[in-house]
């Protein structure tokens, strides 16, 4: 109830790594592969994976606007649904990230783990290999405990981002797949 919706259970990264798991967002369809089995034919953009505390992390390289490009390990999030990327908040007031963006908005959110402050402005983009996201809004977060106070990562990337995808979760093969789909270049 405090997320604001009802949740019957969760998938979660301890049962995606024994398969491969593939969420095809635009269609609303999870669909399951035999790990040893699989083998991947599609044109999607592969990123190596790695998995902290039952978490997949993938690099990503972001640019603020005012800023040069930089990279930083991000949690993998797709049960962060009103998020496109979020930084953990030793990892804002470390690299100042929010001495050149300009705010849209501040807001006290409901997450599993409690409320969370997080400011909100535009980025550049996000880049995921070849693809790049232009003019994202993304998330600063202030908060003082739980996964967005965590130090070992830059922050996560949510649902609002894997939407614009077809994504593919291999553990067995530490990759995740991105295939752009019809969102893919839709506005934020």
């Amino acid at each position: 109830a405090a997320l604001g919706r009802n949740i019957d259970g969760m998938l979660g990264y301890d049962f995606i790594r024994r398969f491969v798991v593939e969420v095809d967002y635009e269609e609303r369809v999870i669909k399951i592969y035999n790990a040893a089995t699989y083998r991947y034919r599609g044109r999607g953009q592969s990123l190596p994976i790695t998995t902290q505390n039952g978490q997949p992390h993938v690099r990503l390289k972001v640019t603020l606007p005012g800023r040069k490009p930089f990279e930083g390990k991000f949690i993998v999030d797709g049960g962060a649904g009103g998020t496109t990327l979020e930084f953990a908040s030793p990892f804002v007031q470390t690299h100042k990230l929010l001495d050149t963006i300009q705010l849209l908005d501040t807001a006290s959110l409901a997450a599993i783990g409690g409320r969370v402050n997080i400011s909100y402005g535009r980025g550049k983009n996000i880049q995921l290999g070849r693809f790049l996201l232009e003019n994202p809004i993304m998330g600063f977060s202030q908060t003082k405990r739980g996964s967005q106070a965590r130090r070992n990562i830059a922050g996560l990337i949510g649902a609002k981002l894997l939407r614009r995808f077809t994504v593919i979760y291999d553990d067995k093969r530490r990759r995740i797949i991105f295939e752009p789909n019809q969102s893919f270049a839709q506005p934020e």
